[in-house]
């Protein structure tokens, strides 16, 4: 499900309310089955607005990977790092907001390939 979610942050061209529900029911509650993705278990207005803003990402980063960092690369790449560590997860996107999911969703795809 993972890479269907990062196909679709790929493609955007503005931030998505639909993804945002999607992201918000993978990430930050992944333990619950997932039957629908129309049916989210939060309102819509509940779910911060991943994909448009920055400051909803980073708090996403900070719950899903606390203690990691992230900032701007060059060419208006969006990079998550693991600090102490080589790291490093870099991604560009329609806004620095899809960017930065993009990175984050990379690497948690890469820590699930690891866990296989």
């Amino acid at each position: 499900m993972t890479a269907d979610l990062i196909a679709r942050l790929e493609k955007l061209t503005a931030p998505d309310r639909e993804v945002d529900r999607i992201i918000d029911h993978l990430v930050c509650w992944p333990n619950e089955v997932l039957r629908n993705l129309e049916i989210s278990i939060r309102d819509e207005w509940d779910v911060p607005a991943y994909t448009a803003s920055l400051d909803a990402a980073v708090a996403l980063v900070g719950r899903v990977r606390p203690g990691w960092g992230w900032g701007r690369a060059e060419d208006g790449y969006m990079q998550l790092y693991q600090p102490d560590t080589d790291y490093v997860v870099e991604a560009i996107g329609a806004t620095p907001a899809i960017a930065l999911l993009l990175a984050l969703l990379r690497s948690l795809e890469a820590e699930g390939a690891r866990d296989d």
